[in-house]
């Protein structure tokens, strides 16, 4: 995997973005990165800190936003 090249560095993208949303008994697993079946988008869970609460923001993604070869 030569990542000095454009192809190179979207094959290691691939290869981190396919070892983070894997199986839960397996290494890598994120638990705030899943993929929702019945809306077919991924859903990433977010935690905000104000000053007097802790919230939750969970965000829908059906594309990708910024690709490797940027």
């Amino acid at each position: 995997m030569d990542v000095t090249s454009t192809a190179g560095r979207l094959e290691l993208i691939r290869f981190l973005v396919n070892w983070s949303f894997c199986e839960p008994s397996k290494l890598g697993y994120d638990p705030a990165i899943r993929f929702n079946w019945k809306y077919w988008c991924f859903t990433i869970d977010m935690v905000n800190s104000n000053e007097s609460k802790l919230t939750q923001t969970t965000y829908y993604l059906r594309k990708i936003v910024v690709f490797a070869e940027r």
